[in-house]
């Protein structure tokens, strides 16, 4: 371990955003390229391309667009969804602290922490009744534990209230030779 991240641990403290006064990174934002076309997804906010873990600039590879996600989300009748934002956010922090689905279904939690590695995010829009949607996500950094959060809008096009969430935990796998599709059973929304 270097100077730079012992003094994180030796501070005794993983919180959501480094505690160390000059860390190498306090978020994603500052690691490099971000994508923000969240002004083209109402509800999603923007994401990155490479990670803040534990105060530290990680780059993975990429996936390509062929190796694709799907989550497979099973919605309740109790939730009646016109649409749907979907983000992958890397279960460590820029401060070292790991984030479970636990604490997103936790009262008050929410997408903008700053110190979330948010990795993608994709409007699903105008959707019709079923038990389950499928919803694909391609080209995440590989290599590290996710979570996919899901919320359920009252109205078409990501619009109107929040009306639902769910979150599933998976592990992204390295970059494979060939394509691949992995289908990701998906935690049953619940209304907000």
């Amino acid at each position: 371990m270097d100077a730079e991240a012992a003094d994180v641990y030796d501070a005794g403290i993983l919180a959501k955003c480094p505690v160390d006064p000059n860390p190498s990174c306090a978020q994603a934002n500052q690691c490099g390229q971000n994508d923000n076309t969240a002004s083209q997804c109402p509800g999603c906010v923007p994401y990155n391309y490479l990670m803040c873990e534990t105060a530290r600039c990680e780059e993975r590879e990429r996936l390509s667009g062929g190796d694709v996600y799907t989550l497979l989300l099973p919605v309740t009748s109790a939730i009646a969804a016109k649409s749907f934002t979907g983000h992958v956010i890397g279960n460590i922090t820029s401060g070292g602290n790991t984030l479970t689905c636990a604490d997103v279904y936790a009262p008050g939690w929410s997408l903008l922490e700053p110190c979330y590695n948010i990795v993608d995010a994709r409007r699903y829009g105008d959707v019709k009744m079923g038990d389950v949607y499928r919803l694909p996500f391609s080209q995440l950094v590989s290599g590290f534990h996710a979570l996919f959060v899901v919320h359920a809008y009252s109205e078409e096009g990501a619009m109107g209230t929040r009306i639902g969430i769910s979150c599933t935990e998976w592990d992204i796998g390295p970059r494979p030779i060939e394509p691949m599709a992995v289908n990701v059973p998906g935690d049953m929304m619940r209304v907000l």
